[in-house]
């Protein structure tokens, strides 16, 4: 796992919100280029690469001036690049341009600064290609784009600080692979330690952070309860609950929730002959034909008919040849414009796409709810009755290890936690009905009946047997004592 790459480095934290780009039609119309006898040979090379590579839908302007293009991968991963020319291009840098209507501006001024520095590697040739493939690349290989700042804010969070890590206040580490969305945690408190996987998905955020808990030494039950819980922050904010908001309800951790279905993989597929592939192959039979009669017209043991047949079965032989690979070159134009024409319907069909208004960011959100409620708090959280930790220093200790332990730890509705044996003296003993210490509400945990009145009834009836057997001690006392009088008196 690598470090987080140099996107997210030597970048100042956005103040202000990203400046909305001018929306364009659905499907634009670029700008007529100049006459190619009237340009530069440079701008004629980058405007041969622009109508090779682009579909014409992504192309917003080309003259001579300046080439304005759309770049995107989904309707939160796109920039507009605008490359202007100055009067002595390519013997100088051209100004590159970056807007977004959903990335932060800083990451655009470094963005910009990074391709005029690879274009004035290029001085003297055409640098058009390089400023595009570099921003091509950023666009469609890094899968935090979506998430940059709250990238920047979980490093903040883990590392204890912007900049360099605190050792002081760090968390525990962070590794991250922008190519696969992956962000991988390795927290830890004290003797506890816990590992976890986020995966960025690819369309985020309208689909939610993936999250998966890998090693750890916390009780299994832990780790269950907070892991639904966070899946359960993740759905909310795709549905449009702020985060926030999101974290603060939660979910009631008691519940369990009910497990996705894994998609279908490793069926086989059915093989079906089409009508493309069928005329392959007679394409294919004709020509391996062809080959088999030109050989033997090569081949023939009859000499006296060497010159006469056998040259013109291969004149006709060539001719056949000749036809095929024209029509063959027909067949390789006519998929070259069928993929151009899918090329041009997906990107007509990208700069469809718009922002969700309802999909909210879950990324942070998740990130610090793990870190600060969970993987850091959970072992030195106090038992709301005697106030000791409760899990043990020792995660090897029986009380954090055996799941059936009067101390392991129990989280009661409220969200807050005791000890199992601190719990039942509260719910089992008068006056049956307590409010938490920190948030006032009613302690209560669906191991003991809700109806306090059954608590109550069930503690009158363990008082009588006390009392009974106390009397029929008593009694037995009494009894022993007379004994022993009367046995005296003999």
């Amino acid at each position: 796992m690598s470090e987080l790459v140099s996107q997210t480095d030597n970048v100042v934290e956005p103040v202000e919100a990203p400046a909305p780009i001018v929306e364009e039609p659905s499907t634009p119309t670029p700008t007529a280029a100049a006459p190619q006898q009237q340009l530069p040979e440079a701008i004629k090379e980058d405007h041969l690469y622009v109508q090779d590579c682009l579909p014409p839908a992504a192309i917003l302007t080309l003259t001579k001036e300046y080439v304005t293009v759309i770049i995107m991968r989904t309707a939160y991963a796109r920039v507009q690049l605008r490359v202007q020319y100055p009067e002595n291009y390519p013997a100088e840098v051209p100004i590159v341009e970056l807007a977004s209507p959903t990335l932060p501006q800083p990451l655009l001024r470094n963005k910009e600064k990074e391709c005029m520095d690879k274009a004035r590697e290029s001085i003297g040739k055409s640098q058009f290609a390089i400023i595009y493939e570099l921003i091509y690349n950023f666009i469609h290989t890094n899968m935090f784009i979506p998430c940059w700042k709250e990238i920047k804010q979980v490093m903040t969070l883990i590392n204890g600080g912007e900049g360099k890590v605190d050792p002081t206040k760090s968390k525990g580490q962070i590794g991250a692979d922008d190519k696969e969305g992956i962000i991988q945690l390795r927290l830890s408190c004290g003797q506890y330690r816990q590992n976890i996987k986020l995966k960025v998905p690819y369309n985020y955020p309208e689909e939610g952070v993936e999250i998966e808990f890998l090693t750890s030494n916390l009780p299994q039950e832990i780790q269950y309860m907070f892991k639904a819980q966070a899946d359960e922050i993740v759905r909310k904010c795709e549905s449009g609950v702020p985060p926030d908001q999101a974290v603060q309800q939660g979910g009631n951790p008691a519940k369990q929730l009910a497990a996705k279905l894994s998609a279908n993989s490793g069926s086989n597929k059915e093989i079906k002959l089409t009508a493309s592939s069928i005329h392959s192959l007679k394409h294919d039979v004709n020509v391996l034909k062809q080959m088999s009669d030109l050989r033997a017209a090569t081949q023939s043991n009859d000499k006296r008919m060497y010159y006469t047949q056998a040259n013109a079965e291969r004149r006709e032989a060539r001719k056949d040849l000749r036809r095929l690979a024209k029509a063959e070159s027909e067949a390789e134009q006519e998929a070259h414009r069928k993929m151009l024409e899918e090329e041009q319907q997906m990107m007509r069909e990208l700069l469809k796409m718009k922002v969700s208004e309802t999909a909210q960011n879950s990324l942070y959100a998740v990130a610090k709810f793990l870190v600060e409620d969970y993987a850091c708090r959970i072992p030195i959280e106090p038992c709301q009755a005697c106030r000791k930790p409760i899990l043990p220093a020792d995660p090897k200790n029986e009380a954090a290890a055996n799941p059936k332990s009067d101390n392991r730890p129990m989280r009661t509705f409220c969200g807050h936690w005791l000890h199992w044996n601190c719990l039942n003296d509260w719910l089992t003993t008068p006056p049956f009905v307590r409010n938490c210490p920190v948030c006032t509400r009613r302690i209560w945990h669906p191991d003991w009946p809700e109806d306090y009145k059954q608590l109550e009834k069930a503690w009158q009836t363990r008082e009588a047997r006390k009392r009974e057997m106390s009397d029929v001690r008593i009694s037995f006392f009494n009894i022993d004592s007379l004994f022993f009088i009367n046995l005296s008196n003999y």
